[in-house]
């Protein structure tokens, strides 16, 4: 997923917050906020932020990577079916 990204001053976010807190909220773009020419915060929405904790959640559990490393050397194998094969077996005409 592709996240514009804006970068302010965290003085010029301050006087146009609610701007900022919109784009943020409508757009699901990300904003830096700059202080002495380093980034000091980010604002995301909250969606997003829960996207990159259950993200992190998945890396951290080892249990969650062995099945999706065993799954991807199954489908490289070969080893998998069809949308179209899924819907015939569950939905048959």
């Amino acid at each position: 997923m592709e996240v514009a990204e804006d970068v302010l001053s965290v003085d010029e976010a301050r006087r146009h917050l609610a701007d900022v807190v919109a784009r943020v909220d409508r757009q699901d773009a990300r904003v830096v906020l700059v202080r002495n020419e380093r980034a000091a915060a980010v604002l995301v929405n909250p969606d997003e932020l829960d996207a990159i904790e259950d993200t992190l959640d998945v890396l951290a559990d080892a249990t969650a990577l062995k099945a999706i490393a065993a799954a991807e050397d199954a489908i490289a194998g070969g080893s998998f079916h069809t949308a179209d094969e899924l819907a015939e077996a569950y939905h048959p005409l």
